[in-house]
């Protein structure tokens, strides 16, 4: 059986941003609340799942899908951090673990939680 979980409990804001963001990127946010891209290997703190100009939705929490930078990456617990390419990896040095549902290593996607 195939389950889609996408959108579960997903809560977004819209935030003001002057870097460049893809759907899928990793979000940090700056001491003026706006978006900005994090450094490489630093903690996110929301996915970017939309982008109008100078303002993309930022989701802080939910299950998503999103493509994924490196070659290592598990089901289950993880320590993931950002890339410098803007996705997410997996990290060893990462103090912060999401839960991998499932992931695609042809495709680079992954759906986690997001928490």
């Amino acid at each position: 059986m195939n389950n889609v979980l996408n959108g579960f409990n997903v809560n977004e804001v819209t935030l003001h941003t002057n870097d460049e963001f893809e759907v899928g990127m990793a979000v940090c946010i700056d001491e003026n609340c706006e978006a900005v891209r994090p450094a490489d290997n630093e903690r996110f703190v929301g996915i970017c799942t939309a982008v109008n100009g100078e303002y993309i939705s930022v989701t802080f929490t939910g299950i998503l899908t999103v493509p994924y930078s490196g070659t290592e990456m598990y089901t289950g617990y993880n320590p993931l951090t950002a890339a410098a390419d803007g996705n997410i990896r997996f990290s060893v040095s990462s103090s912060t673990e999401y839960y991998v549902i499932s992931f695609d290593e042809d495709k680079k996607l992954m759906t986690f939680l997001l928490k």
